[in-house]
């Protein structure tokens, strides 16, 4: 028999060999993981007070079917249990969903009543996750939702963390279930400014242009004087659009004291992404989201949130849903608020961000959320940007009151649309995207 040889380089080399084996096991793992569902939404969205929930999957393979579970937390840290706790049963019901379709879509319903015939009970007044699942991965989206007498309570948590203040659920109307064909990524838009105790006119209150701001995509405050705005191409040129011209692509730091417009950053050249939703962060830091034009490639994102600093953008986090607006950081600069309008713009929600942990958190949406997001910084007075699903006011801007109640116009125009509202820190201005009137006096409207 001839014995090996147990000298240190021979052990050196089967240990390599032994890792090798082992990093191709788990790359292999890796590869065969078919991943999560692209996203995952609910109607009605978290807040349930009917008989039944309807829930959406993309990016299911047709055929392919989705593993649902609805988790509660158990032990008191805002998270859902995947395993019960104690007396505490978790989850409270599991399926398997029926097959996606030819739009690789799943659409299935949980009907409570039925459940309540099968001895399934959900639990009532207590956050409820749903989470979603491809057989053979361990990848999840999660929903959040609730049985609920009050909406509010869904989101205590996010209310102190980002918000403050209270959150009241009778604001009437904000945004909605789109029912009309307006795609607000298709117009083009300039940052304007209200005051708020600025000249009435037929249409809300006078509001003001900022120049050089055509084909912005976002605002938002960077201090008392200064404006952060994202900007797009556009299809206007300027050989067309008179004397309105176009700014370049990119992120601007814009001063409303006479100081100087600072390009901050600039997309690379052949860049389809549309840089959209600026909001400045502690440590000198600004969050940004990219997104493309129309719905992303399959297995694609939907978005990137990026951080800036020093005049680059890091790799960003992948979102499953494009952002309208994010509306909040925390104290700590370690999380974000954003606003969607959902995968096919129809479904409106806000996402938690966690930076560090590079995690996205569905939330759901609400108007009494929502009425708390766009409050004044020093008051109790909300801002609400809401469209006119008629499509005779378009998209349009309102002041409503702590409860929810009509206050005034600020921008109610028949033609054009008005978005993205953004408080002052003093809460005397509003920053916001609205449509130049002189583009549609001149025919030059997208």
């Amino acid at each position: 028999m001839i014995e090996l040889e147990r000298s240190p380089r021979r052990l050196w080399m089967w240990s390599c060999l032994l890792g090798v084996l082992v990093l191709a096991w788990v790359l292999g793992a890796e590869q065969s993981d078919p991943g999560p569902p692209e996203w995952l939404e609910l109607v009605p969205n978290a807040i349930q007070d009917e008989d039944h929930m309807a829930v959406i999957v993309g990016g299911i393979p047709q055929g392919g079917v989705v593993h649902f579970e609805v988790l509660r937390d158990c032990n008191g840290d805002g998270k859902p249990e995947p395993k019960s706790v104690d007396d505490c049963r978790s989850p409270v019901h599991e399926w398997n969903s029926v097959p996606a379709d030819d739009k690789n879509i799943v659409n299935e319903e949980l009907d409570f009543r039925d459940l309540g015939t099968k001895g399934v009970q959900l639990p009532t007044n207590k956050v409820l996750w749903l989470r979603a699942s491809r057989p053979g991965s361990r990848h999840t989206r999660e929903v959040i939702f609730g049985i609920v007498d009050d909406p509010c309570d869904l989101w205590e948590t996010v209310i102190e963390n980002f918000l403050g203040g209270r959150c009241d659920p009778h604001l009437a109307q904000a945004l909605v279930k789109h029912r009309s064909e307006t795609h607000l990524e298709d117009l083009t838009f300039e940052v304007r400014l209200i005051e708020m105790d600025g000249k009435p006119t037929s249409e809300g209150v006078e509001a003001v242009s900022v120049p050089g701001t055509l084909g912005a995509t976002g605002v938002s405050w960077l201090d008392e004087k200064r404006l952060l705005v994202t900007v797009a191409a556009t299809a206007i040129s300027e050989e067309d659009d008179g004397d309105l011209r176009p700014a370049e692509p990119g992120l601007y730091q814009i001063s409303l004291a006479g100081g100087p417009t600072k390009l901050l950053w600039a997309p690379d050249a052949g860049d389809l992404w549309r840089p959209v939703a600026p909001l400045a962060l502690p440590d000198c830091r600004i969050a940004l989201v990219r997104q493309p034009l129309g719905n992303p490639p399959a297995g694609e994102p939907a978005a990137l949130l990026h951080i800036w600093r020093d005049g680059r953008l890091d790799e960003g986090i992948p979102l499953p849903y494009k952002v309208h607006q994010l509306v909040a950081g925390d104290a700590r600069g370690s999380a974000v608020l954003a606003l969607t309008l959902g995968r096919e713009q129809s479904l409106p929600a806000f996402m938690k961000v966690d930076l560090p942990e590079r995690t996205v958190e569905h939330l759901g949406y609400h108007h009494g959320l929502y009425h708390a997001a766009m409050r004044s910084p020093v008051g109790e007075i909300s801002v609400v940007s809401a469209e006119d699903v008629t499509e005779r006011l378009r998209w349009f801007l309102i002041l409503v009151d702590e409860n929810g109640q009509w206050v005034k116009d600020l921008q109610v125009r028949e033609d054009l649309h008005d978005i993205l509202p953004a408080w002052h820190p003093d809460g005397m201005r509003i920053a916001f995207l609205g449509e130049n009137p002189k583009l549609l006096a001149e025919g030059a409207m997208n």
